[in-house]
C-alpha cells in the first residue's frame, strides 16, 4: 500500500514537471506581430490574476462574490484601453470597442462617452477643429442616431460656418423631443443662433445675416425679433423700401414697436430733402404752424427752450382730443422763477414731413396772446434736423442732418 502511494507520487511529480516545461517552452517562443501589436486589451488583460473571459453566465447571470473582483479590475482596464484609443485618435477602433463593452456595461460605457464629448466641445472652442471633427465624423458614421453627437456637429458646423443645412440639422433635433428635454434644446438653440446672429452683426456681415434670419423665419414666421433684425440689416445696407416693409409689420408691438419707430423715423429722416416753410411775424419772434397728433397749432419758435411748451388754457381745451401720456412733473425756469408743471407725452408733432414722434410737451401758463399762438417750440423738436431761421425772407428751412 505505501509502495503504491510512493510510485502514484512519483508519476505526479514526472507530470507536474513536464508542464512546467511546456510552459516555459512557450513563453520563449517569439509572439507574432499581431499578438504584439494588434490588441492591446489583451495584452492588458492577460495581465491579470485569474481572468476571465465575458462567457454568457458572466454577461447576463449572477456573478459569485469570487468573480466580481476580477470583472471589477478586468473592466477597469478596458476603460483604460478605451481611454487609450481616444488620447491616440484610433477613433475608428474607439466607437467598435465601445459598442461592444457598451453592451455588457452600458452606464459605465456612456459615462465615459459624455468626458470624451466633453472634451471634443472644448477641443472645437479652442479651435483644435480637425481632431473633433474626426471624432465626430467617425462616431455619427457607426452611430447614425446618436442624438448627442449629431448635436454637437451641428451646432459646432453652424457656429463655424453659418451653414443653412446645420439650421435645418438642429430644428429637426430639437422638434424629435418632448417635455423637459425640449425645452432644454430649444433654449440652447435659441442661444446659439442669437450669439452667431451678434457676431454677424459685429461684423457687419449683413448680406449673410439677411439670408440666415429669412431661413429662420420659415422655420418661425412669427418670430418678431428676427423681422426686427431683418430690417436694420436692410437698414445698414441701404436697402430703405425692403427695411420699412417689415417694420411696418411691428407698428403696435408691445416691445419691438417703439425700435421699430424709432428706426422708421431714421428712415423718413433721412428720405427727407430740404424744405422751407412760412413764418408768422410777431414783434420780435417768428411763429410756425405745425400738427400735434394731427391737430394744427401754431407756435412761437424758441432755441433757448429745452422742451417744448403748451398753454395751460390750451391744453385744458384740446386735452381729451390730444389724449396725452403724463409722464411726470418738472421744475422749470422761467422768467418769473421756478414754477412746478406736468410734463406730457405726444403721439407726434410734425411740420410738413418732419416729423418727431413720442415727442414731450410741459404744460405751464403762458399769455393767451389773443389766441395767435398755443405754444413754444424747442429744441426736443429742432435738434433732430439741421434748420435755419431765414428772417429776411421769413422762412424756417428744414433739412436731414448729416
Amino acid at each position: 500500500m505505501l509502495r503504491s502511494r510512493f510510485i502514484f507520487f512519483l508519476l505526479a511529480l514526472s507530470m507536474l514537471a513536464n508542464l512546467i516545461f511546456f510552459i516555459n517552452t512557450q513563453e520563449q517562443r517569439p509572439a507574432s506581430a499581431q499578438a504584439l501589436g494588434d490588441d492591446l486589451s489583451n495584452q492588458l488583460l492577460n495581465d491579470l490574476p485569474g481572468s476571465i473571459t465575458l462567457d454568457s453566465q458572466t454577461k447576463t447571470g449572477p456573478m459569485s462574490k469570487s468573480k466580481q473582483p476580477f470583472t471589477h479590475l478586468r473592466l477597469e482596464l478596458q476603460l483604460k484601453y478605451l481611454q487609450q484609443l481616444f488620447e491616440s485618435n484610433q477613433f475608428d477602433r474607439l466607437a467598435a470597442e465601445w459598442e461592444s463593452i457598451s453592451e455588457y456595461y452600458p452606464d459605465q460605457a456612456y459615462q465615459l462617452k459624455e468626458q470624451w464629448l466633453a472634451e471634443i466641445k472644448q477641443g472645437l472652442r479652442a479651435k483644435e477643429v480637425d481632431r473633433g471633427l474626426l471624432f465626430l465624423g467617425v462616431w455619427s458614421a457607426r452611430f447614425t442616431d446618436d442624438f448627442d453627437v449629431r448635436w454637437i456637429k451641428a451646432t459646432d458646423q453652424f457656429s463655424r460656418e453659418n451653414r443653412i443645412d446645420a439650421v435645418d440639422v438642429m430644428f429637426r433635433l430639437v422638434d424629435q423631443l418632448s417635455g423637459v428635454e425640449h425645452e432644454i434644446y430649444s433654449h440652447q438653440k435659441n442661444t446659439i443662433i442669437k450669439a452667431q446672429l451678434e457676431t454677424l452683426k459685429s461684423n457687419s456681415d449683413w448680406t449673410t445675416l439677411i439670408k440666415l434670419l429669412e431661413h429662420l423665419l420659415w422655420y418661425q414666421p412669427s418670430n418678431d425679433l428676427y423681422i426686427f433684425e431683418i430690417a436694420d440689416a436692410y437698414f445698414q445696407l441701404g436697402q430703405y423700401q425692403q427695411s420699412i416693409f417689415r417694420l411696418e409689420s411691428l407698428i403696435g408691438h408691445a416691445y419691438y414697436g417703439k425700435r421699430a419707430q424709432k428706426l422708421l423715423n431714421e428712415l423718413n429722416r433721412l428720405s427727407l430733402i430740404k424744405a422751407t416753410f412760412p413764418l408768422i411775424k410777431q414783434s420780435p419772434h417768428y411763429l410756425i404752424e405745425g400738427q400735434l397728433n394731427s391737430h394744427e397749432i401754431t407756435l412761437l419758435i424758441d432755441t433757448g427752450a429745452s422742451i417744448s411748451v403748451l398753454s395751460e388754457w390750451f391744453f385744458e381745451q384740446k386735452k381729451d382730443q390730444f389724449n396725452p401720456e403724463f409722464v411726470r412733473y418738472a421744475t422749470i425756469d422761467t422768467a418769473g422763477g421756478r414754477v412746478e408743471a406736468p410734463i406730457y407725452r405726444f403721439e407726434a408733432f410734425a411740420i410738413g414731413e418732419y416729423m418727431v414722434r413720442d415727442i414731450e410737451f410741459v404744460v405751464m401758463a403762458l399769455s393767451q396772446n389773443d389766441g395767435a399762438m398755443q405754444g413754444l417750440l424747442g429744441m426736443n423738436f429742432l435738434k433732430y434736423f439741421a434748420f435755419n431761421l431765414d428772417q429776411d425772407k421769413q422762412h424756417l428751412i428744414l433739412q436731414p442732418r448729416d
